[in-house]
C-alpha cells in the first residue's frame, strides 16, 4: 500500500525497508537482512540523505558481524563513522558509538590493543556526554575489563568490570541480563586467576 502511495524511492520507502531488516536480523536471518538493508541504502543514497546512509552503514556493519563476515563489518563501520564526524563533528554520542563497534571489530580480530583504543576512545567521549552513572557507561567499562581479560591483565579486568557493575547495580534491577553477565564476567576473570572461592561468589550472584 505505501508503495503504491508513496512510490518505490521514497524516504518512507527507505525507513520501512531498514525496519524489516532490524526484524531479520533479530529473528537470526541476516541475509534477508542484508537484502532488505541494501534496498534501504539505495534509496538514502539516491535522496543524499547522508545520516541515514550512516545509520545503513552501521546497521550493514551490525549484520555483517552475525555473518562473521568481519572485514565487511569494519569497512561499514568506518564508512559510518566518517559520515557522522562530517555532519554531527568530533563530540557527539552517535561517534562514540561508531567507536565503541570499531572496538568490537578489532577485538574479533584479536588486535586487542587497537581495540583498547577505539573502546577508550569511545569511553573517554562518553563521559565528557553523559551522566557519569549512564548505563551505556558501564557497556564500554566491561568492554575494556572483558578485553583486559582476554589479554590476561585480569587486575584491569576486574578494574573495569567493577565499574561497569557499580553503575549496573545502581541502575538495573537484579534480574537484568547485563548484570547477569557482568557477575559472569567478573566471575571468570577469578577463576583465571584460580581465585575459587571468588569466583563461585560471582557465579552465584549471577543466578540467584
Amino acid at each position: 500500500m505505501r508503495q503504491k502511495i508513496l512510490g518505490n524511492k521514497h524516504q518512507k520507502i527507505a525507513e520501512t525497508y531498514n525496519n524489516i531488516g532490524l526484524v531479520y536480523v533479530d529473528k537470526k536471518e541476516p541475509e534477508l537482512a542484508l537484502q532488505y538493508q541494501l534496498k534501504s541504502l539505495q534509496i538514502n543514497l539516491l535522496h543524499n540523505n547522508k545520516l541515514k546512509v550512516a545509520d545503513n552503514y552501521n546497521n550493514l556493519g551490525n549484520t555483517y558481524i552475525s555473518k562473521i563476515k568481519i572485514d565487511l563489518a569494519l569497512e561499514y563501520y568506518f564508512k559510518s563513522l566518517e559520515i557522522k564526524k562530517e555532519l554531527l563533528g568530533l563530540k557527539n554520542i552517535e561517534v562514540a558509538k561508531s567507536y565503541n563497534n570499531i572496538g568490537t571489530v578489532y577485538k574479533l580480530q584479536k588486535k586487542y590493543d587497537i581495540a583498547l583504543d577505539y573502546y577508550f576512545m569511545s569511553l573517554e567521549l562518553k563521559k565528557e556526554l553523559l551522566d557519569k552513572e549512564h548505563i551505556d557507561i558501564a557497556i564500554t567499562y566491561d568492554n575494556i575489563g572483558n578485553l583486559y581479560s582476554n589479554k590476561k591483565e585480569y587486575n584491569l579486568a576486574l578494574e573495569y568490570n567493577f565499574k561497569a557493575l557499580i553503575i549496573r547495580e545502581k541502575k538495573l534491577n537484579n534480574n537484568h541480563i547485563e548484570l547477569i553477565i557482568n557477575y559472569c564476567n567478573i566471575g571468570d576473570v577469578h577463576h583465571k586467576k584460580n581465585n575459587y572461592n571468588l569466583s563461585l561468589q560471582y557465579y552465584q550472584k549471577a543466578i540467584a
